[in-house]
């Protein structure tokens, strides 16, 4: 390829997928990183917080402010782009008897969200929870098994960053 049709192709690209990605909506690899969320509660108010972290190879991990009073584990999963620009997740987690501390059940979370505005500073999205009984048929990798009903909540969230230096030592 001549040096100046490179050059047209490479600023065409920049040019390009800079502006897809500045419009907002978009959940690139460089999105990655710790959210504080935000579970709207049920009937609106607020609801429980979560910090989340999408890495930048897929994998995912949780925790909620509510998990010793609910007795439920860490969160794990994965993430990959979604053909919406946006990007979904699948996260387990076990849930235990608070006399026994034996597994009752394991929760499957199946989210989607995307990035608010410029940048990936915010997000936003849908998350729906199962719960798949221990000792039963139910298989937390096959969400047509459960024979619950799914629980659907909406999510805000905002990135946790380190602050600039301002020239202090």
């Amino acid at each position: 390829m001549c040096p100046k049709l490179f050059y047209n192709h490479v600023h065409f690209n920049i040019i390009f997928n800079t502006r897809v990605a500045a419009a907002g909506g978009d959940f690139p690899q460089r999105c990655a990183g710790t959210y504080l969320i935000e579970i709207t509660a049920a009937g609106g108010g607020r609801g429980a917080q979560q910090l989340w972290t999408l890495t930048k190879d897929g994998a995912f991990l949780a925790t909620s402010a509510n998990q010793r009073v609910l007795n439920f584990s860490d969160a794990q999963g994965v993430w990959e782009q979604d053909r919406h620009h946006g990007a979904k997740v699948v996260w387990l987690n076990f849930t235990f008897d608070p006399d026994s501390g034996e597994v009752i059940s394991v929760t499957r979370r199946d989210i989607t969200l995307h990035t608010v505005g410029r940048g990936c500073d915010n997000v936003a999205g849908t998350s729906t929870l199962r719960r798949f009984e221990t000792d039963t048929e139910e298989d937390p990798l096959d969400p047509d098994s459960d024979t619950g009903a799914p629980v659907t909540q909406t999510f805000t969230g905002r990135r946790v960053t380190v602050p600039e230096d301002k020239g202090s030592h």
